[in-house]
């Protein structure tokens, strides 16, 4: 059953921001001001401002099709500044002009269930809306400058993650990475959100306490590690963006990437790559993935498929970056 929505006009909602009774909850996440009625634990929190939000994340109606849309997946319709994703007993959802997401819950779902996908499709769909650069990817902040760690699902990016946290190193993004580009400055990741989510065995490995994580989904071992003391406050510049590589070898190893090799990790890993040419974006990332691999920022780490190399990967990226 889905829950039945009344239709709020802009100038509603404009009113119902700026009441002194109203019930958004104010974050800050991906260098923007966002403003939800779901109350989001993996964004950090910021106080309540007059200035105009970037985003509006609202509950409301969402459309059954998409009008025109150049993409259909059987889940999601997509054109450019427009996607919808419609999740039988989960949600509804709907994300325009790179500002607003309004989400159809559920009745029997739950919100943290809600939340997975609204800061997954949902809000990289967004991102992509708004021109930044999105990746598949981990990132960290240190001292010498922001380490990203891309990869397939499984290669290792929120282990390494979870492992330089426990370090003493700051979190700035967790498998949706977002970067922004200016003549000058270059590249900065921006804090994304504040979590990490690991699978159990990752866990007992990390020697972290379950009791004190939530599961993610019901039919997945995998668990939300809240992390809002440890999620860096302001945008890092690249240091560097490591190619995860689970391979049948002995020893951890960082090597350099040729260009079209880099052409290729970024292009793999940009985050749902499958939605940009239905999102109209394909030529702005073109732009951004050759200023990425203008600067050689690319290299792969190469760590043994088997076994728990966590420690040797860690000691050689400090070595590597005088950390």
């Amino acid at each position: 059953m889905w829950i039945d929505l009344e239709t709020k006009t802009t100038e509603q909602l404009k009113i119902r921001l700026h009441h002194p009774n109203n019930h958004f909850h104010h974050y800050c996440g991906f260098g923007l001001h966002i403003v939800s009625e779901f109350e989001c634990p993996e964004l950090l929190p910021i106080a309540a401002t007059h200035s105009p939000p970037d985003i509006v994340i609202r509950v409301g109606p969402v459309p059954r099709l998409l009008e025109g849309h150049q993409l259909d997946d059987g889940f999601s319709q997509v054109k450019p500044d427009a996607y919808l994703l419609r999740l039988d007993n989960i949600a509804n959802y709907y994300v325009t002009n790179g500002c607003e997401i309004v989400v159809q819950p559920h009745a029997s779902c739950s919100d943290s269930l809600i939340r997975l996908y609204l800061f997954s499709q949902c809000i990289g769909a967004l991102l992509h809306q708004r021109h930044q650069l999105i990746l598949h990817a981990s990132a960290i902040a240190t001292d010498q400058g922001a380490l990203i760690f891309m990869g397939p699902s499984g290669s290792g990016k929120s282990t390494l993650a979870a492992g330089l946290i426990d370090a003493g190193y700051k979190l700035l993004a967790e498998d949706l990475c977002a970067l922004e580009f200016s003549p000058g400055r270059g590249f900065q990741v921006l804090p994304g959100m504040a979590q990490l989510r690991l699978w159990h065995d990752t866990i007992q490995q990390l020697g972290h306490n379950k009791k004190l994580m939530q599961r993610v989904w019901q039919k997945e071992d995998k668990y939300s590690r809240l992390l809002q003391d440890e999620l860096a406050s302001v945008p890092t510049a690249l240091r560097m963006i490591y190619l995860l590589n689970p391979g049948d070898v002995e020893n951890v190893d960082i090597t350099p990437l040729s260009m079209p090799e880099m052409t290729a990790a970024i292009v793999k890993n940009v985050f749902r790559g499958e939605y940009t040419q239905a999102l109209g974006v394909q030529k702005r990332l073109f732009r951004q993935t050759a200023e990425l691999i203008r600067a050689g920022q690319i290299h792969q780490l190469t760590r043994p498929k088997n076994g728990f190399s966590l420690i040797n990967q860690i000691t050689l990226l400090q070595k590597v970056h005088s950390l």
